[in-house]
C-alpha cells in the first residue's frame, strides 16, 4: 500500500533519551515509503532537538522544554496553539505511550493518534499499535509503529543522520590539530552506572590504543562524564583529548563520520556512530540489553563485546572490525 498525497503531515513525538531519538528515524523511512510526499516533523525533548533535525527523512524539528517551559498542562495547550501545523495533521505517532505526546496529540486535533498503550490511555488513540509480532529491538519497535496505518510489515533499514556541513570553528580546530583518520572515538559512559566501562579498564584500553598510534577523543555528558573524566586524570591517564560537554551533538556527529572507530558503552553515542557509518565496539556489560539495544550487525559495521570485557578483549574486537 502506497499512497503519494503531497499534502500529508506526520509528527513523531519521543521525549525519552538520545538513543531513542536516533532510533525512531526507521519509522521516518516507513512514513516516506508509504507516503512518499509527505511532510515529517519530529517533536522531541529539549536536549535532543539536534538529535531529530539532522536524521534523514525529518523535514523539521521542534523541542518541548519538559521540565521548564512546557512542563504543565496549560503551557502545553499553549504549545499545540501556537503550532503551525494545527489542525492539519494526518497523524501522529507517539513513541512509548508518553502521557505528554498523547496528550499533545489530543490538542493539535490529528486525525490520528497511533501509540502502544495496554491501560486507560488507549482511550485516547485512534490507533492502538499493541501487535509487536515477536519483534524485540527497539529499531524493530519503532518501525512497527507504522503498521497501525499500512497494515504492511515494516522495513528494517539502517538509521541514518546527516551531519550539517556549516562553517564551524571549533570542528576547524580540531581537523587542523589532529589526523581524524586515526582517531578513536571512545564513550565510557551512560545514564546507569552498571552499563558503565570500569575506570581501570579505560586506563588500559586508552594505553592500547595510544601504543597503536592512535589519538583518543573521549566524548561523554553531564556530571557522571565529567566525574569519569577528572577520575582518569586523577589516576595519572592523560593521553585523551577530553570532549566532555563540549560539543553539541551535530560537531559531534560531524567528528565520529570522520574518525577511525568508535568505542562506545550502551548509550546514545553508540547509535549516533551508527547513524554516521563509524564503525562501531558496542560493550554491552548487561548482556539482558544486548537483544533490545545492541546495533544489528546485518545493518552496520558493528562488534558487540559482551564477554571478554576487560581492555585487552575490547581492543581485540577494535582490531577484528578494521581488518
Amino acid at each position: 500500500m502506497q499512497e503519494d498525497n503531497s499534502t500529508k503531515i506526520f509528527i513523531i513525538t519521543n521525549f525519552l533519551f538520545f538513543g531513542d531519538t536516533l532510533l525512531t528515524n526507521t519509522l521516518c523511512h516507513n512514513i516516506k515509503k508509504y507516503y512518499p510526499n509527505s511532510k515529517i516533523i519530529f517533536i522531541t525533548s529539549k536536549p535532543f532537538k539536534e538529535a531529530a533535525q539532522y536524521q534523514k527523512y525529518v523535514d523539521e524539528a521542534y523541542e518541548l522544554d519538559k521540565r521548564g517551559e512546557h512542563k504543565s498542562i496549560r503551557s502545553l495547550y499553549k504549545f499545540a496553539q501556537n503550532f503551525p501545523y494545527k489542525d492539519k495533521i494526518y497523524a501522529v505517532f507517539v513513541m512509548n505511550a508518553n502521557d505528554r505526546g498523547i496528550l499533545l496529540a489530543k490538542f493539535l486535533k490529528a486525525k490520528h493518534i497511533i501509540s502502544s498503550c495496554k491501560k486507560f490511555k488507549k482511550i485516547f488513540l485512534t490507533e492502538n499499535q499493541t501487535n509487536n509480532c515477536g519483534l524485540i529491538h527497539m529499531q524493530d519497535l519503532y518501525a512497527n509503529y507504522i503498521r497501525a496505518l499500512t497494515n504492511e510489515e515494516p522495513e528494517i533499514v539502517p538509521i541514518e543522520y546527516i551531519t550539517p556541513k556549516t562553517e564551524d570553528k571549533f570542528i576547524e580546530n580540531i581537523t587542523n590539530n589532529f589526523d581524524l583518520k586515526k582517531t578513536v572515538a571512545l564513550c565510557t559512559t551512560s545514564k546507569l552506572r552498571e552499563k558503565d566501562m570500569p575506570v581501570d579498564t579505560a586506563i588500559e584500553l586508552i594505553r592500547k590504543l595510544k601504543e597503536d598510534g592512535k589519538t583518543i577523543f573521549f566524548y561523554g555528558a553531564g556530571k557522571i562524564a565529567r566525574n569519569y573524566a577528572d577520575e582518569l586524570k586523577r589516576k595519572g591517564c592523560l593521553e585523551f583529548v577530553d570532549l566532555t560537554d563540549v560539543t553539541s551533538i551535530s560537531q559531534m556527529a560531524r567528528l565520529l563520520e570522520q574518525s577511525e572507530a568508535l568505542i562506545s558503552v550502551d548509550t546514545g553515542t553508540l547509535h549516533l556512530g551508527n547513524a554516521v557509518k563509524v564503525p562501531t565496539v558496542a560493550v554491552f556489560y548487561k548482556q539482558d540489553l544486548i537483544e533490545k539495544w545492541a546495533p544489528r550487525a546485518e545493518l552496520y559495521k558493528t562488534i558487540t563485546v559482551s564477554t571478554n570485557l576487560d581492555a585487552t578483549g575490547i581492543f581485540n574486537a577494535y582490531k577484528k572490525l578494521l581488518a
